[in-house]
């Protein structure tokens, strides 16, 4: 359906994303996540996984991320 006079793009927020680093494994696993609220509660959308780094690596990334 083309669009006549206005075309109205609804798009969800964009949130940050951050970098959450799982150590309780043998090797160490980084999530990309999103966090936001719903309900009062905080919630987190996973948007990816980095695998087969060592914790240096995650943490220079991490960092990379936070500015």
């Amino acid at each position: 359906m083309p669009c006549s006079a206005y075309c109205v793009a609804i798009m969800k927020p964009i949130r940050p994303l951050h970098l959450e680093i799982q150590t309780h494994r043998r090797n160490p696993v980084g999530i990309l996540r999103s966090s936001f609220r719903q309900e009062g509660k905080v919630r987190h959308s996973n948007h990816g996984r980095l695998t087969g780094l060592d914790l240096d690596q995650l943490k220079l990334i991490q960092a990379a991320f936070a500015g």
